[in-house]
């Protein structure tokens, strides 16, 4: 090899070598885009939503109690029994009662035979002393219509004695004071109870009444009418009812006034002293415009709204949250797409590698 041959090999491996540049050599590498998931705003309806804890009662609920004392001689119903209003449920043994009854029935008869003399004659007496006023003095003549008065009352007293065994007859018949289900049978027969023993517990649970305590700090958004949705363990979907009554004292102890909400139970869902969870609406705004509530920077009103594939933190006046969603009242208009997710990543105008964008 000749030296001009040697003299062009070691030109063009210069050459070469200058074209070879590591990554310093060019120009700054681009800016990595930040993979995130967007979110398209668009009118919603949200609501607000009071979480409480209620227990289920009964709309009637009452012992059935013994009014006279003596031994249960027959039960007529078991637990679970449906029963009418008036229905016979028990006898207590009533031969003494029966016997007065019988006796004031006789003395009721007597005094009328008495009262019925006592006000012939009168009335003889009367018509005689009108024939002839010489006849009958004055004096015999009110001895007679005294007389006559007094049988007319005796006959009264006779009556009411009547009357009040005839009660305390009754009292040995056990009824049912409103139509309903029994829900506990105490004794049997054969057992001795006493005067206001308790022999059943009867229960009206067609309709229920769903008892919760509101905090006093919402108790002025809640009212008769106020939407409500009831749960109870073993039923998939919410029952939706509305607030029967709120009561007008607020409790000194839990700062709390209880309200009372009616819940219709054909289905037999609700069983009294069952626990229920209770969501009252309080406030409902309908074709709002709303974001996710992971979409807004915590601790400010921002968020990153995508605009020609960068991120733009944008300034927003937030309304009402529903836990999920909230209201965007300005900063954002319908159709905007905002991030959602890895919003510590990213600074104003990085750029964005949008996985999705929809509405949720």
């Amino acid at each position: 090899m000749t030296k001009r041959h040697l003299l062009v090999l070691l030109v063009i491996a210069a050459v070469c070598g200058c074209k070879r540049g590591g990554p310093e050599s060019g120009p700054a590498a681009e800016e990595r885009s930040v993979s995130v998931r967007a979110h398209e705003v668009a009118p919603r309806t949200l609501e607000r939503r009071i979480s409480l804890v209620a227990d289920v009662r009964a709309l009637l609920e009452a012992d059935v109690l013994a009014e006279a004392s003596g031994v249960v001689e027959e039960m007529y119903a078991y637990t679970g029994d449906s029963v009418a209003a008036g229905m016979p449920l028990a006898t207590i043994e009533h031969d003494e009662l029966a016997a007065a009854v019988a006796e004031a029935e006789a003395s009721v008869e007597v005094a009328r035979v008495e009262a019925n003399k006592a006000s012939a004659t009168r009335e003889r007496t009367e018509r005689a002393r009108e024939r002839d006023p010489d006849i009958i003095s004055p004096d015999a003549l009110d001895g007679v219509v005294a007389a006559a008065e007094g049988a007319a009352a005796k006959l009264k007293l006779a009556e009411a004695a009547l009357q009040r065994a005839r009660i305390r007859l009754d009292d040995a018949y056990a009824r049912a004071p409103f139509a309903g289900l029994i829900g506990t049978r105490y004794v049997d027969p054969g057992a001795y109870v006493n005067v206001n023993e308790p022999l059943y517990h009867l229960v009206d649970s067609s309709t229920v009444r769903v008892m919760a305590d509101v905090d006093e700090r919402d108790l002025s958004r809640v009212s008769e009418g106020t939407p409500a949705a009831v749960r109870v363990s073993g039923v998939a979907e919410p029952v939706l009812a509305e607030v029967y009554r709120v009561s007008p004292v607020v409790d000194t102890r839990s700062r709390a006034a209880q309200v009372e909400i009616r819940v219709s139970n054909d289905a037999g869902l609700f069983r009294p002293g069952m626990f229920a969870k209770v969501e009252l609406i309080v406030d409902v705004r309908e074709g709002v415009l709303a974001v996710p509530v992971e979409a807004v920077l915590a601790g400010s009103a921002r968020v990153w709204r995508v605009e020609d594939g960068r991120a733009s933190l944008t300034d927003v006046t937030l309304g009402l949250s529903d836990g999920a969603f909230v209201q965007v009242i300005s900063g954002l208009d319908r159709g905007d797409s905002i991030v959602v997710t890895n919003l510590d990543a990213l600074h104003d105008g990085a750029p964005l590698a949008v996985r999705g964008s929809g509405e949720e």
